[in-house]
């Protein structure tokens, strides 16, 4: 009866090491954004920053995705990220897809990017970042 308690034991030991290692819990390829940003506004209505966060660190690189944009004349979003070494700052002042970008330095856990509509005009804007893959 020990030894198949053991067994059992160790086998349960073994799958939980396999897969529990090799699975991630919350890491993904790409994330979105949504701000909804209109200067003076209560930030319990209008948001000038969102952090899109736990994509995987990817050498390949990024780029985003900008599915809707509106507001003021002058509307822009800049998205940068602090992570695995930091990143030149992308403009995204347009729908569509943005030029590529890779981070300066490398990681092997995720990577959190801040979008961030310009001071002062009126910003509706969603979007996708993805992993350049």
């Amino acid at each position: 009866m020990k030894s198949i308690s053991r067994t059992l034991i160790t086998t349960a030991l073994a799958t939980v090491m396999v897969f529990g290692m090799s699975t991630k819990a919350n890491a993904a390829d790409s994330g979105s954004w949504k701000i909804d940003y209109g200067p003076g506004a209560p930030s319990s209505v209008s948001n000038q920053i969102y952090d899109v966060r736990d994509i995987d660190y990817y050498s390949g690189g990024y780029y985003a995705d900008c599915k809707t944009l509106s507001g003021d004349n002058g509307r822009a979003l800049t998205i940068t990220s602090k992570d695995a070494g930091g990143m030149d700052p992308v403009s995204v002042t347009t729908t569509g897809k943005t030029k590529t970008w890779k981070m300066k330095g490398s990681t092997t856990g995720t990577v959190t990017f801040r979008v961030t509509a310009a001071s002062g005009f009126v910003c509706r804007s969603t979007g996708i970042i993805h992993i350049n893959n």
